[in-house]
């Protein structure tokens, strides 16, 4: 086995919304995984009536007054839930959220990289933390919480091994980025740090959130619209620029969600996501010359593309539907994504002009898994261990294939899987789909779809979590397979 790399700084990972176990009292109410989805979401009178949220907003004064009583203390907010680890493997709420788990992450890190693994949870000095936290909840809350648990780790750090320039670097995926972002930028915390790393951030929102928010979720008998409408990360997740075409008898006009009257959707709720997003947009701008300064700190999006995508949302007499129509005249022709998060929404606003993203034909739940994804994270942590980083990481892999699966599917519901190569003589492609517990597995050719797309139609599979995986049926490197999982409810 080869020597592992050095790894002086201290690494956190943090996971994206609903990526972390949230218990209360000791019990899991939050710990979905493989096949026991269905039957824990579909248990309203305890896991999921305990998610939902019915504390009022905090001012970012009484976030600090709890902190200061107790690190714990904002467990009250949440209705005494507290976020215990982060969720190792595959979870998913149907038509929501879904995640392949974080173990692959974890286990690169600590398989190349010459790091002490910690935990929050008791003193130990280390150099690698994962960060749960309540992801129902105001994403300051956590960045709050990450400032007060972690800056004294790095100060132990340094101490004990004498690595008196260590400093932070955090791998976030999706929401988990946000909290970071907020800790980096409005609390300073660039300061003490040398890099973010994030998997498909919604910097800018994903039009999934206002679609969660005006039509809800519900799906044969299982209803979690209430759940979804009390969390302010929700709120946060809200796109923050033009998104919505609002449609009236006298005309139609582009504008932003803060602007609009929207069924179901909060006002007061918005504008405070909105000055959660001003915040950090208002603190960039005042960090910029110090990080210009010091040249040790910088950002890394890394970008699922070549998905379909929700761009932007379309209002008339009184509902929304959701459209791929990118409504700013600049971005018209880059209406793709990761299938949740839009292109231009994964990188920060003040990047898009350089282009200082790598970018990967993936899903926004598989990205962190990609083996390409996670072969381009290993050379940014190496390289930021040099002394000195001149070095370009623009590293763009723009394979094609674009895949549509719904999460879930019903008992006797026909499985309809689609998918298309973006290219002018597109190979035909196959589907490798397998039951997450290894018991089934077999690959299976698509046939000819309608307007280019490549269709396969499954029936008869046995309840439980799938995994695939879609790609060529000949070896072509130019197309990378693309990834997935959904479930079949028992």
């Amino acid at each position: 086995m080869s020597e592992k790399y050095p790894m002086q700084d201290v690494i956190v990972l943090i996971p994206g919304i609903m990526g972390s176990v949230l218990q209360k009292e000791g019990r899991d109410i939050w710990a979905i995984s493989g096949q026991a989805i269905w039957n824990v979401i579909s248990d309203r009178n305890s896991s999921l009536e305990a998610l939902r949220v019915n504390q009022p907003d905090l001012s970012v004064s009484q976030i600090e007054s709890y902190l200061e009583r107790d690190p714990h203390a904002l467990d009250e907010v949440g209705g005494g839930l507290r976020a215990t680890k982060i969720m190792p493997d595959a979870h998913l709420i149907p038509g929501i959220w879904k995640i392949d788990g974080y173990s692959n992450v974890r286990n690169t890190i600590l398989n190349h990289f010459d790091v002490t693994e910690g935990d929050l949870s008791d003193d130990r000095v280390a150099n690698y933390f994962e960060f749960p936290y309540d992801w129902r909840l105001d994403n300051r809350i956590a960045a709050y919480r990450l400032k007060y648990l972690l800056e004294k780790r790095l100060y132990a750090w340094r101490v004990t091994t004498n690595a008196s320039n260590a400093k932070f670097i955090f791998i976030c995926h999706s929401m988990g980025g946000l909290v970071a972002r907020y800790y980096l930028e409005v609390m300073q915390g660039w300061r003490e740090s040398k890099r973010l790393i994030t998997f498909g951030t919604p910097y800018r929102g994903s039009l999934n959130a206002l679609d969660y928010l005006v039509n809800g979720f519900k799906k044969a008998t299982l209803n979690f619209t209430d759940v979804v409408r009390t969390s302010t990360s929700i709120y946060q997740l809200l796109p923050n620029y033009q998104s919505v075409k609002q449609i009236t008898s006298e005309n139609s006009t582009d504008t932003r969600i803060v602007d609009l009257s929207i069924p179901n959707v909060d006002p007061a709720r918005v504008n405070q996501a909105m000055d959660f997003h001003a915040q950090i947009a208002d603190a960039v701008e005042k960090n910029k010359a110090g990080k210009l300064e010091s040249g040790l700190f910088r950002v890394d999006p890394i970008v699922g593309s070549n998905q379909p995508t929700h761009q932007s949302g379309i209002l008339e007499n009184g509902t929304v539907k959701m459209a791929t129509t990118v409504l700013e005249p600049r971005f018209a022709r880059l209406f793709d994504g990761d299938g949740t998060v839009p292109l231009l929404s994964a990188m920060p606003p003040e990047q898009i002009d350089s282009v200082s993203a790598a970018f990967f034909a993936e899903t926004h739940s598989s990205i962190q898994n990609n083996k390409q994804v996670l072969e381009h994270v290993i050379k940014l942590l190496e390289f930021s261990q040099l002394e000195r980083e001149e070095f370009s990481n623009q590293k763009s892999v723009m394979s094609a294939i674009r895949l549509k699966v719904d999460d879930l599917y019903l008992p006797e519901e026909p499985i309809r899987i689609q998918a298309s190569v973006n290219s002018s003589s597109p190979p035909p492609l196959q589907l490798q789909i397998k039951r997450a517990d290894g018991s089934e597995s077999k690959v299976i050719p698509f046939g000819t779809a309608d307007n280019n797309w490549q269709e396969i139609i499954l029936e008869g599979l046995k309840p439980g979590l799938y995994r695939i995986a879609v790609g060529t049926v000949e070896r072509l490197e130019m197309f990378n397979p693309v990834h997935d999982f959904f479930e079949v409810a028992g």
